[in-house]
């Protein structure tokens, strides 16, 4: 196999594992219990992660058009 697949498997992993957390943190945030029981800080801490892995997934999607 070559660079380019090998690289390609990678980044098809980490779109999978990434989608599976955006998934679990979208679910967490929406649950309103949650959201108004857990501390602020741990909340916003979750908001943030979440944005990040879904510019990264975007980031993976963009490379794997090419």
């Amino acid at each position: 196999t070559s660079n380019l697949e090998n690289e390609k498997e990678l980044l098809l992993k980490e779109q999978e594992r990434l989608m599976i957390s955006i998934e679990r943190r979208k679910k967490l945030l929406s649950n309103e219990n949650y959201v108004n029981k857990a501390p602020k800080k741990i909340v916003d801490s979750e908001k943030e992660a979440l944005e990040k892995e879904e510019k990264a997934l975007n980031l993976i999607k963009n490379r794997l058009d090419v």
